[in-house]
Parts: C-alpha cells; sequence; structure tokens
C-alpha cells in the first residue's frame, strides 16, 4: 500500500458515507429541499474537508498509539487552507467560531490518551466534531434557526458519542485512560445504550430512528464490540438517510428501512455453519 492510499484510509473511508449525508442533511434543512447542484456539491467537500482536517489533527496526536502511520500537521493544514477559501466564498461569518470550535473539539477529545480528568470522558467531546459539520453548513446558508433543529443536532451528538463509546470498548485492550477502561466495558454498555435512547427521543420519529432502535436490539443480543462499531457505521448511514427522506416527505424511508435490514444481515453471512467459512475466518488462538 503506498503512502498516499495510506493516508487516505486513515480518514475512515467507511464513515465517508456518513459524513456526506450528514452535509446533504444540512443543506436540505438549510434550502428546504434537495437539488443536485454546485452548492450541494461545496456543502459535500465543505464536510468532508472538515472530517478529514479534523482526524488528521487526531492523528497527529495519537500518532505514538498502536504503531499508527505518523502523521504530520501539515495535512491538516492543507485541508484547512482549502476549507477556509470554502467558507470566506460562502459566508465570511462562519470563519469566525468554526476553526475554533473544530481544533477545540479535537484536541479535547485527543485526551483520551493521556491521564487526565477529562481521558475517561472524551467520548463525549467526539460528537463535537459531526455536530460542528453540521452547524458550519447550516451558516455557509446563513441559516441560523437552532431551535427549529435543536433535536437534530442532539440527535446527531447522543448517537454519535454512544457510537464512539462502543469503539473505546472495542480498543480496550489498547487504551489506558478511556471510559471502559476505567469504568467497566458492562458500563460503557449501558451508557452508549442510554446515549443512543437519548437520540432516539429526540428525533422523535420510529421511521426515522427505526435503524437506531434495530441496533440496540443487537446491542442487546452481542457483546462483539469489534463487530459492533462496524454496524453502528451502516447504521449512521441509514439513520441520516431517513432523516434526509422524511424532511422531503418521500414515501421511500420504507424502502430505506428494508435496505437497512438487508445489509445488516449481510453480516451473518459468516455465522452460516458452512465449511468454507473455516477457510476465511481468523483462527483462534
Amino acid at each position: 500500500m503506498n503512502s498516499f492510499v495510506k493516508k487516505l484510509i486513515i480518514t475512515r473511508p467507511y464513515s465517508w458515507g456518513g459524513i456526506i449525508l450528514l452535509g446533504i442533511l444540512a443543506n436540505v434543512i438549510a434550502t428546504k429541499g434537495l437539488v443536485l447542484n454546485a452548492d450541494l456539491a461545496v456543502d459535500v467537500l465543505t464536510a468532508l474537508l472538515i472530517w478529514s482536517s479534523s482526524v488528521y489533527i487526531l492523528e497527529f496526536f495519537h500518532k505514538r498509539v498502536d504503531g499508527r502511520e505518523p502523521v504530520t500537521l501539515l495535512l491538516s493544514a492543507v485541508l484547512i487552507f482549502f476549507l477556509i477559501s470554502i467558507l470566506v466564498w460562502k459566508n465570511v461569518l462562519t470563519l469566525s467560531f468554526s476553526l475554533l470550535a473544530i481544533i477545540v473539539s479535537v484536541v479535547i477529545y485527543s485526551s483520551k490518551i493521556k491521564k487526565s480528568p477529562l481521558s475517561g470522558f472524551s467520548f463525549m467531546f467526539r460528537g463535537l466534531v459531526e455536530v460542528n459539520i453540521f452547524l458550519i453548513i447550516l451558516s455557509v446558508h446563513s441559516f441560523y434557526d437552532l431551535n427549529s433543529i435543536f433535536p437534530v443536532l442532539l440527535a446527531i451528538y447522543f448517537m454519535t458519542n454512544s457510537r464512539n463509546l462502543i469503539g473505546d470498548v472495542r480498543d480496550v485492550k489498547f487504551d489506558k485512560y478511556t471510559f471502559p477502561k476505567k469504568y467497566g466495558v458492562k458500563a460503557s454498555y449501558v451508557i452508549s445504550t442510554v446515549l443512543l435512547l437519548l437520540a432516539i427521543f429526540n428525533a422523535y420519529n420510529f421511521e426515522v430512528t427505526f435503524p437506531l432502535i434495530v441496533y440496540i436490539l443487537v446491542l442487546a443480543l452481542s457483546r462483539d464490540a469489534y463487530f459492533l462499531h462496524r454496524i453502528f457505521v451502516v447504521t449512521t448511514i441509514f439513520f441520516y438517510a431517513n432523516y434526509i427522506l422524511f424532511i422531503l416527505n418521500k414515501s421511500i424511508i420504507l424502502v430505506n428501512n428494508i435496505l437497512f435490514v438487508s445489509i445488516l444481515l449481510t453480516f451473518t453471512y459468516s455465522m452460516v455453519p458452512r465449511k468454507s467459512n473455516s477457510l476465511y475466518l481468523p483462527k483462534n488462538k
């Protein structure tokens, strides 16, 4: 794998779909419709730039953990330069709070690798990245009616933190100061479930929150955090897609939810008892 591909992989391509849909969701709310035009493309690019620059900053602080690929701040600087250019072009007022909010939230979240009062609760700051993406794209369109979007804002925040806590459970053998390490895996699953219930409560629509509800059922059946985090990534994508469809008053949310369940069930592929699975599954030591 060459250096460029490695740097690209660091940005978590499996999360791109969710980030793109988050950008589209903000665009749909601000413009009250979905039009495939340059503005939509710029909003998607803005979301990806914020996400990627945030990840690179995070990786810079975590470069000594898990033998990760060394990352310099130059990568973030280049992406932030393009982000600043877009924000100045679209709405310079956005610039005053956006960059500070991104950097502060990422730096605080990176405290998970250090022994500090915040390290155990660092997962509660992870959702601020997605919240910032959402707010920045709204403000690019001069949309400042926070009261009307406060429920979805909370849903995004709680859902992302819930997912991140599952990620901390996944890495509990390697991290030293995270919530699962300090307070236990069982407590982490409980808190993750509570956060997800808060997201569902704030989204307040069964059709929209169906993927989150299904995920809670999966969470009740499994304690494989690696498996659960992968499923949560897919769940996030379909939750955002449902929200977009709901705002657009489309009647195909049912189809989207069926598609979600179908994709979810593909995770059972390796569980079916067949001899060929033994050739591809990792051997237990």
